[in-house]
């Protein structure tokens, strides 16, 4: 037999729980940018803001994607396009971070040398040349067999910083 708890005593151990859960890690109950939707739904949304060129909400409706969906299938893509609307708003520092992000959780990612391109375009903006030329050469390990394009315009920015490399 189960012991019988009484109501009370049920909610204040709910009232605890709840606190440690609450004091843990915050949970994202109700979206703030999303439409309260299904996920396909609200990444559908997302990608429209940012077809629509409303940056800014796109921006924040990808990044709560990322939260409230971490493992769905469509995380990868709003990962992506987060990184582009803040490349697109030159928010180059956090593109940079995004994509960096994006290519440690989806190595194996067709995008991969476009995003990996995109972080050496960020670096350009806003890294001095030491801090440059050291994140360009980093750069030539996330792509096994980069495409012409890639080495040639990684060649170009490392140049245009002056790396000896």
């Amino acid at each position: 037999e189960v012991p019988v708890q009484t109501a009370v005593a049920g909610k204040s151990e709910d009232l605890e729980q709840s606190e440690l859960i609450d004091n843990a890690e915050p949970v994202i109950t109700k979206p703030e940018y999303l439409p309260d939707t299904s996920p396909e739904e609200q990444y559908r949304f997302a990608l429209a803001r940012a077809l629509q060129n409303d940056l800014q909400t796109a921006e924040n409706a990808f990044v709560e994607f990322t939260a409230i969906h971490p493992e769905h299938e469509r995380a990868v893509d709003a990962w992506f396009w987060q990184g582009r609307v803040q490349f697109i708003q030159g928010q180059y520092e956090k593109a940079a971070t995004t994509f960096s992000k994006f290519n440690s959780l989806y190595s194996s990612d067709p995008r991969i040398a476009d995003t990996t391109l995109w972080i050496a375009e960020s670096v350009a903006k806003f890294a001095n040349p030491e801090q440059a030329c050291a994140i360009y050469e980093n750069l030539r390990q996330f792509v096994d067999q980069p495409p012409e394009n890639f080495v040639a315009r990684l060649a170009e920015l490392s140049a245009s910083v002056g790396c000896s490399s």
